[in-house]
């Protein structure tokens, strides 16, 4: 596990807002988690806001392997207690463009008494970029764990089966909500529950 990061050498809550510009990155453990074109962020306000933001987060799931998940978005912010996002991209691929993901036009993240609600909406699978199928709307409670994500996906073409493709789903939501426990506070995934 990572060691507890050391306490800042100033109080952050002494400045109103602090804004960072162009090419921001946040490295933890010799991953890059976060990369931004800008981030604010306001403690007073507990506030933060990213610009053309990539999250990468990893996790080990219950099988021991280690999962990467690729959040893309446009601007993410968060602000007393709720995250959200539009034209949200989440995928395991880790290629630089993902050969498949999810993107939803709207992503909430409420954080409720003893866990959290997430509120997907305009979601539709894709592969290389192209729509597959759309997805339900979904609103997701942490207590839940339901196979929520898309493990794996592939497609090719063969001259006896001719075009096919595979979607594995299989990832939990306390998987993801780990990597991200993990990744925004420094402390053990498997806290988060």
């Amino acid at each position: 596990r990572p060691l507890a990061p050391g306490a800042a050498p100033f109080d952050l809550e002494l400045f109103r807002s602090v804004h960072l510009e162009g090419d921001v990155a946040v490295v933890i453990d010799g991953l890059e988690v976060l990369r931004a074109d800008s981030l604010t962020l306001s403690p007073l306000d507990d506030r933060m806001v990213a610009r053309n933001v990539v999250l990468r987060l990893r996790q080990a799931v219950a099988s021991g392997a280690l999962v990467q998940f690729t959040v893309r978005a446009p601007a993410h912010s968060r602000q007393n207690g709720m995250f959200s996002g539009q034209d949200v991209s989440l995928t395991t691929s880790t290629a630089g463009e993902p050969q498949f993901d999810v993107l939803s036009s709207d992503v909430v993240i409420r954080e409720l008494e003893n866990e959290f609600a997430i509120d997907v909406r305009g979601s539709e699978l894709r592969m290389h970029g192209r729509p597959v199928m759309p997805l339900p709307d979904q609103r997701i409670y942490s207590a839940t764990q339901d196979q929520l994500l898309i493990k794996s996906a592939s497609a090719g073409w063969s001259q006896r089966l001719g075009i096919e493709s595979r979607i594995e789903w299989g990832s939990t939501f306390n998987d993801l909500g780990g990597a991200l426990h993990e990744a925004a506070t420094g402390r053990p995934a498997d806290e988060f529950r």
